[in-house]
């Protein structure tokens, strides 16, 4: 949502804070999903139990590897860092909308997993389970309404300028 906000601004200290702050939320969830795999992991081998068996956890592994890219990309675009320069100016372009693809795409295959880990034998409890699997749902609607709107939005914005 911060970023979205930002790319319909000039460039300037208000589109600058969104981006400092987008970075900062979305390094902290990147922490917080790596802690997150490592005491998976980690209970996993306390149990002696097999890494990777259901399709919630190959899906989540491949989740992993598919939000390493995201950041890099955002790291590789954001101006502030002036890394951009290392890429020629005709791909510029690409590198952006890369990154808010591979986010936008990570983030819709983050509710994809939760609702597999929701329905592994372990986690499934009967009917609160099928609710708490709508609300995920609804949520990652929501999510996707606002992003579609926001980027119709930034992409109308830039046009007109």
């Amino acid at each position: 949502w911060l970023a979205s906000q930002a790319v319909g601004l000039p460039p300037g200290e208000d589109r600058l804070y969104l981006l400092k702050s987008h970075a900062l939320v979305q390094g902290c969830a990147l922490l917080c999903m790596l802690v997150g795999a490592c005491a998976i992991y980690s209970n996993k081998e306390l149990h002696s139990k097999p890494h990777f068996t259901s399709y919630h956890s190959k899906a989540g592994l491949c989740l992993i590897a598919g939000t390493l890219v995201s950041p890099a990309l955002g790291v590789l675009s954001f101006k502030y860092l002036n890394l951009l320069h290392y890429i020629p100016e005709l791909y510029h372009g690409s590198v952006k909308g890369a990154h808010r693809r591979a986010g936008a795409l990570t983030y819709f295959a983050s509710i994809f997993v939760v609702l597999l880990g929701l329905a592994t034998p372990g986690i499934h409890k009967g009917t609160l389970t099928y609710i708490i699997m709508v609300v995920v749902s609804a949520l990652g609607g929501i999510v996707f309404n606002i992003y579609y709107n926001r980027e119709a939005d930034a992409l109308t914005s830039i046009s007109r300028s």
